[in-house]
């Protein structure tokens, strides 16, 4: 592998990445590459010059709408369990109320 044009590679993802995120992070979900020892079905956040390197290496891909709904959904969701159980160790109890 051509470490320069790799490099570039990189750098044409970055170019390309950051305009659709400009908040400096977006969303991976892993692939399977057997020559990286990667599997698939993974999502995390990661920053943008990050997510460049993950897609040109094929590690990764940039994670669909749905795939982000539903991990924020599940970041919210335990979010909301640890508060309660925080709030349940230090003897406090939450009450949703609607």
């Amino acid at each position: 592998m051509d470490v320069r044009q790799h490099n570039q590679d990189i750098a044409e993802a970055l170019a390309i990445l950051t305009p659709q995120y400009p908040d400096g992070s977006c969303l991976v979900m892993s692939i399977t590459n057997r020559d990286r020892n990667s599997t698939a079905g993974h999502v995390c956040e990661v920053s943008v010059a990050q997510a460049a390197k993950l897609t040109v290496e094929l590690t990764h891909r940039i994670a669909t709408p749905d795939e982000q709904a539903a991990f924020k959904a599940r970041c919210a969701n335990e979010q909301k369990r640890i508060e309660a159980a925080e709030l349940k160790r230090a003897g406090q109890s939450l009450r949703i109320i609607r």
